[in-house]
């Protein structure tokens, strides 16, 4: 049904066109000619209007000067000179009576302005007015429109000077114009058409009459007031309307005003117009004929354009394989090849990956649906893995973001030799990919493509001469176990995915509801943990540290612990990492260092003998452009002298920026604040960088006292980081000690400092305060 009405659509459009250039010949001529005609008959009456508005206007300043000559006359008159208003009155009640057609009242003013008219007894006081200065100095006036105080009606003041024998003017003799009556007398001066009329305006464009009374002194015509002088005669023809054309010219004897004659459109066209008409039906004959020329034409023309709509509906629609099969050199067929070619591009953008050309999220979820689809009937199980290389941001900060964009491309290449041809890899975004694996039962297990996988990225990488190691995360979610549609089945196979990035990488896992859960929960903690200051549910327990050889404690570490309201206590193995991530680690560090120099002076002011306080540094924290200025005024702030505070930082953040390290660590040194470098020998090559930094002692990490008694290479471990750190002139403190065997050990290797369970938990600060009072 809609591909018979497109072609009668473009049918009817090409016989339209073959309508149009046939009458495009006998339209043409017939509107230039009609143009032309309008324009020369606009033209002429234009120059007629233009005079006749000149003489509207010169009539109209005839009026006026003979309304003015007439109120001169009364004001020269004896009887009017004398200023008795008693005589007076009769005289002009008795003039008024002939000439209510023009003037509402004529009145008298004396020099103060007290006034009396021919409508009232009361005494009116016109000072205030305009015009009465200028009169009073001897001049004419014919003002611009007021409302009259005697009468309320919008009116034009004649006002002329009364003088005596000596010259001098003793008062003034006037008469108001009623507008409205002066609008009848405006109204004859118009062309022969219903809708023509002239009306006046002042200089700043005011209306003074028109055929609307309601626009009497109200409305103004903005286009007159802009540089228009007595000379000038044209049309305007955008002041009312379009339809219309508008003459004005100056009227004689007033304050620049105007008549303006409006001259409707139609007056000059109507004429015209049915002249037109008569040829333009005759040229519909002709029309016509030419149209049966157009009907063979249109179809011939139409059909493979229908064709071309079709495949352009088809990929409006979604349907990005769509192709036009039209074998033409002409423009539809030129239109059809680029149709195909825009189509592959937009294929090709909307389903797959730039950077690796591998399909992209969009395809892998539709492609997704349609084996779901597949599956559901015909009851198969289908596998969705997600996959995610390990700590991948540490190579496009080392290394720049043009090596890690050759990573993932080869790593795409690399996925495609550890799946089927019928298998499905996409890139999703970042350094993540999904696989789809269907019909899992026939012969594939996903737990051993996944292991295959994680052991073709774990190997030797070298790109641009860049040689490093990389592993990776995998999740995996079952249909129909795990989910009955595609987004819950990547949803689920992600969340998977990040618990094997939890549990260290280089991993799969498979979904479980319980990941759920532990999601959840997560998201709780992490909700809790930005308020745990403000809720005061932090602590700050403290573990000694003690001298191997006298058995004094000659510091303490200061250890935060989080004492949920509802949750009870949460281990710092579960919530320092989310504080890293969440970025409360910031302000949950400074809250540490802050509690525990104030209770290390509060201590030392008690009468304890003074020690040091150890304080863990995050990386975040050291990495904060203003942590040494916050040191320093966590130091001013709770007075501890600088010497009593220990600073621990980990090996791994000593050695992510060399030189930024040895900065900050001069710094504190310069502050007589001690530095210990914790959990070293974890696996970073710092050696060659240990004399450079300004450190005070090295903590061995307790994974390697553990086992010291039992395992020769923990021990040999232990032994020679002592070794090395007596020849470095550094201090050694053990952690983790929980046996004598261990201490003994420590002894023989001349290990300086210990702390761990042998000697006491970590315990609160009043816990702590009673281990100080036993040692004094």
């Amino acid at each position: 049904m809609e591909r018979v009405r497109f072609y009668r659509s473009i049918k009817t459009k090409i016989l339209a066109m073959f309508l149009i250039a046939s009458l495009f010949i006998a339209s043409v001529l017939i509107l230039m000619s009609e143009n032309i005609s309008i324009h020369n008959l606009q033209r002429v009456i234009g120059k007629t209007e233009g005079k006749n508005v000149a003489l509207y206007a010169e009539i109209i300043g005839a009026w006026f000067e003979e309304r003015i000559n007439e109120i001169q006359i009364y004001a020269n008159s004896p009887l009017i000179k004398e200023m008795n208003w008693e005589k007076v009155k009769p005289y002009l009640e008795k003039e008024i009576e002939n000439k209510t057609d023009i003037y509402d009242l004529f009145f008298i003013s004396d020099k103060n302005g007290d006034t009396h008219n021919t409508l009232s007894n009361e005494l009116f006081n016109i000072k205030d007015r305009v015009y009465f200065k200028s009169v009073m100095e001897g001049k004419t006036i014919l003002s611009n429109p007021v409302i009259s105080k005697s009468t309320g009606n919008e009116t034009v003041i004649i006002a002329v000077p009364i003088k005596n024998e000596k010259g001098e003017v003793i008062g003034i003799m006037g008469a108001d114009v009623n507008l409205i009556k002066l609008n009848s007398f405006i109204k004859n001066f118009k062309v022969d058409h219903t809708d023509s009329y002239s009306y006046l305006i002042t200089k700043d464009g005011l209306i003074i009459t028109h055929p609307d009374k309601e626009r009497i002194m109200k409305d103004v015509v903005p286009a007159i007031s802009q540089g228009i002088n007595a000379d000038c005669i044209k049309p305007l023809s955008k002041i009312d309307s379009m339809s219309s054309l508008f003459y004005f010219h100056e009227i004689p004897n007033t304050d620049g005003w105007k008549i303006i004659t409006k001259v409707p459109i139609e007056y000059i066209k109507k004429p015209i117009r049915e002249t037109s008409k008569m040829l333009f039906c005759i040229g519909i004959i002709g029309v016509i004929l030419a149209n049966f020329a157009g009907f063979i034409m249109a179809r011939r023309i139409s059909k493979p354009i229908i064709r071309l709509n079709e495949v352009f509906m088809k990929g409006a629609e979604g349907d990005l394989t769509v192709r036009a099969e039209i074998d033409s050199n002409d423009e539809i067929g030129r239109a059809a090849k680029s149709f195909n070619m825009m189509m592959k591009t937009i294929q090709y953008m909307t389903y797959y990956d730039s950077l690796t050309d591998l399909p992209n999220r969009e395809f892998f979820r539709k492609q997704l649906k349609l084996i779901l689809s597949h599956a559901r009937r015909n009851k198969e199980k289908v596998a969705v893995m997600v996959f995610g290389l390990d700590r991948f941001k540490n190579i496009n900060d080392t290394l720049g973001h043009n090596v890690g964009d050759k990573l993932l491309r080869q790593v795409g290449e690399s996925l495609k030799k550890c799946v089927g041809e019928e298998d499905i890899i996409s890139r999703i975004g970042g350094s993540e990919f999904t696989i789809l694996l269907p019909e899992v039962r026939k012969g594939k297990n996903p737990a051993e493509i996944a292991q295959k996988i994680l052991n073709c990225i774990k190997k030797s990488w070298v790109i641009d001469e860049n040689e490093f190691y990389m592993t990776a995360s995998i999740g995996i979610a079952y249909y129909p176990d795990d989910g009955m549609d595609e987004l819950t089945l990547i949803k689920n196979a992600d969340i998977a995915m990040h618990r094997a990035k939890e549990k260290g990488g280089n991993d799969y896992q498979f979904y479980t509801s319980s990941m759920d859960e532990k999601l959840i929960e997560k998201l709780s903690l992490d909700k809790d943990l930005h308020n745990a200051i403000k809720n005061e549910e932090l602590l700050v327990y403290y573990q000694p540290k003690v001298d191997i050889y006298t058995g004094k404690i000659v510091g303490m570490e200061a250890l935060v612990r989080w004492k949920h309201s509802q949750k009870g206590m949460i281990s710092p193995a579960v919530f320092i990492p989310l504080a890293e991530v969440n970025g409360c680690i910031i302000h949950i560090g400074e809250w540490v260092l802050k509690t525990a120099c104030r209770q290390n002076k509060l201590w030392q002011e008690s009468g304890y003998e003074p020690v040091t306080v150890a304080v863990n540094i995050s990386a975040r924290q050291f990495q904060q452009p203003n942590f040494v200025d916050m040191v320093r005024n966590v130091l001013d702030e709770t007075g501890l002298e600088p010497k009593y505070l220990e600073l621990e930082i980990t090996e791994s953040i000593a050695v992510e920026d060399i030189e930024y390290t040895i900065g900050i660590l001069k710094k504190l040194k310069e502050m007589n604040i001690q530095i210990s470098l914790d959990d070293f020998g974890t696996g970073y090559s710092s050696l060659s960088y240990l004399k450079q930094f300004a450190i005070d002692n090295l903590k061995i990490d307790q994974s390697f006292i553990k086992d010291i008694i039992e395992n020769k290479n923990d021990a040999a471990i232990a032994s020679t980081i002592i070794a090395m750190a007596q020849n470095l002139n550094l201090n050694v403190i053990a952690e983790g000690v929980e046996t004598k065997e261990q201490l003994e050990f420590l002894k023989k290797q001349n290990c300086d400092y210990a702390q761990g369970y042998f000697f006491s938990p970590p315990v609160t600060s009043i816990e702590f305060e009673k281990i100080l009072k036993k040692s004094l």
